[in-house]
């Protein structure tokens, strides 16, 4: 209980930060970047940019795409599957300055906002490397329960996809400090994941924790979103636009708990005489 207790007070510090607009920015402008992609999506839904969309979903082509209701109940699954190009390219960027700003705030030191962004872009292509570490680790982890265990269990797509999530959740706890280690200790992705997964051992229960509080922040939407059929041919296709937009304002909240949280019990596994009383 006790190290329960201590991965949700380093979500609670991370959070009395809020207050200082720059923590959030990053952040923000990520969230805007979100915005503005859903926007163009929205306005796209002929050809030829259905034909690109298609490309990020299966059965598809772009004819098919373009038709209604087709364009909008996919929404979710191409936005989502370019994610995973955002994160590496974009996202990284916005975590690596949060965790700088974050981290100075609890040390007591002072960095500009423009300080953290030229401290993550010098370390691009560290923060890259080490952000497809990542994503490779938890695909791998996420796609191990549907290969070894076959039958009823993922009879159900939903089923399934929660089985994967809860791998994927007991496994993040070993890769979140990546990302810390290449932007607070100049380490190179290799040693950064290696150091990470002897920290997330040590600290695996307090990981555990600060990551499962977002991925239950995420839960009622990402479930929603499995249902889009269901949801748009019984309350209305459109309503699919409203569920993306809920999607990235909840996707900006748990990255800023994950990432600030993250970001903490870094500095106090670390050590150090000026750690925030």
């Amino acid at each position: 209980m006790r190290r329960i207790t201590r991965g949700l007070k380093s979500i609670g510090d991370s959070l009395t930060f809020v207050g200082h607009f720059a923590v959030l920015m990053p952040l923000l402008l990520y969230l805007a970047f979100k915005i503005l992609v859903t926007i163009v999506y929205i306005n796209t839904p002929t050809e030829p940019f259905t034909s690109f969309w298609a490309i990020f979903v299966e059965g598809l082509n772009g004819k098919d795409l373009a038709h209604y209701p087709d364009f909008l109940i996919n929404i979710g699954t191409i936005l989502s599957r370019l994610d995973f190009l955002f994160d590496v390219f974009i996202l990284v960027v916005a975590e690596a300055m949060t965790i700088m700003l974050v981290f100075s705030l609890y040390r007591h030191s002072s960095i500009k906002l423009g300080e953290a962004f030229s401290g993550s872009v010098s370390k691009y292509p560290k923060l890259v490397a080490g952000a497809i570490f990542s994503s490779i680790f938890l695909f791998i982890a996420m796609s191990l329960p549907t290969l070894i265990i076959k039958g009823s269990l993922f009879t159900s797509s939903t089923k399934g996809a929660l089985v994967s999530g809860i791998a994927g959740l007991l496994i993040q706890p070993l890769i979140i400090f990546i990302i810390p280690f290449i932007v607070l200790k100049n380490a190179s992705p290799l040693s950064a994941f290696s150091k990470s997964v002897r920290m997330g051992l040590k600290n695996y229960i307090e990981g555990l924790t600060i990551v499962t509080v977002p991925f239950l922040i995420s839960l009622p939407i990402t479930l929603l979103e499995m249902k889009t059929t269901v949801i748009a041919f019984r309350l209305s296709p459109e309503f699919l636009i409203q569920l993306q937009f809920a999607s990235e304002l909840i996707e900006f909240i748990s990255l800023y708990v994950l990432i600030g949280g993250t970001t903490i019990l870094f500095s106090e596994s670390i050590g150090g005489s000026e750690k925030r009383s």
